[in-house]
């Protein structure tokens, strides 16, 4: 009976190795009996037996507890590797990763929901030239500015910003109609204009953004690379007209 038991303890310590509490839970009324019950026999191969089944399960315990905390020390590890594979090494915003899959969640709630989805894509505009003038190092410190003043706009907890391209960022924003969505484009402008970051060789002497804008109510037939796309048509459109301007995606 008491190899019976020890035999069911250890298949408990398989199942629950990821668990102590629930193992003590497990294991707790079926040792303490066998172990009263062996030391009520008053024998000492009783005696040696109740040790055993005691050392035993001490042992159990401690490669349960450890186990317990390799596993979740693992998984904290692969949460934390899997986050920081979304995010942008240089401005700390979403990378391209972070970006696709935030828009494909954020576009598929808006279908269950009928809510609309507001996006912003952002160019600076004479970047490669801003490089060759300043060098790569005052470029990096650029980018840094730039993603934190968009950071500071769209500062919304449903609002991702995101670093998609060498010097293009983006703003997804759940739940924004396309007002909401030019008035954020617009303070963004309006930040960069504030921040004053010299730009010799630009027409306007200072750094400045190229903003395109967009909002819909998609729905089961719609696709999110088409909302994407016709976004990106009018960020093109903004470089072509002049650059420094917000412009409105065709809504067709």
């Amino acid at each position: 009976m008491a190899a019976v038991l020890i035999g069911i303890i250890s298949a408990g310590g398989v199942i629950l190795a990821t668990h102590t509490r629930s193992f003590v839970v497990y294991c707790g009324p079926i040792a303490a009996p066998l172990v009263y019950q062996l030391m009520q026999g008053g024998g000492r191969v009783q005696d040696v037996l109740a040790g055993m089944v005691i050392l035993y399960v001490a042992v159990l315990l401690i490669a349960v507890s450890r186990l317990e905390s390799t596993f979740f020390e693992g998984l904290k590890l692969r949460l934390r590797m899997d986050a920081l594979s979304k995010i942008d090494a240089l401005t700390d915003l979403a990378n391209r990763r972070g970006f696709d899959e935030c828009m494909d969640d954020v576009w598929q709630n808006a279908v269950r929901s009928s809510q609309p989805v507001g996006l912003i894509l952002i160019d600076i505009d004479l970047f490669k030239e801003y490089n060759d003038r300043y060098g790569h190092p005052k470029g990096d410190e650029a980018l840094i500015r730039v993603a934190q003043l968009i950071r500071d706009v769209a500062s919304r907890g449903t609002d991702l910003c995101a670093r998609i391209g060498g010097e293009e960022f983006a703003v997804v924003m759940a739940a924004t109609d396309l007002d909401g969505s030019v008035r954020i484009a617009r303070d963004i402008t309006a930040a960069i204009h504030g921040a004053t970051l010299e730009q010799g060789g630009s027409p306007q002497s200072k750094l400045t953004l190229s903003l395109s804008v967009s909002s819909c109510i998609p729905t089961q037939q719609d696709a999110s690379h088409a909302f994407l796309e016709s976004t990106d048509r009018a960020l093109y459109e903004a470089k072509h007209n002049g650059r420094d301007r917000v412009e409105v995606a065709d809504p067709a």
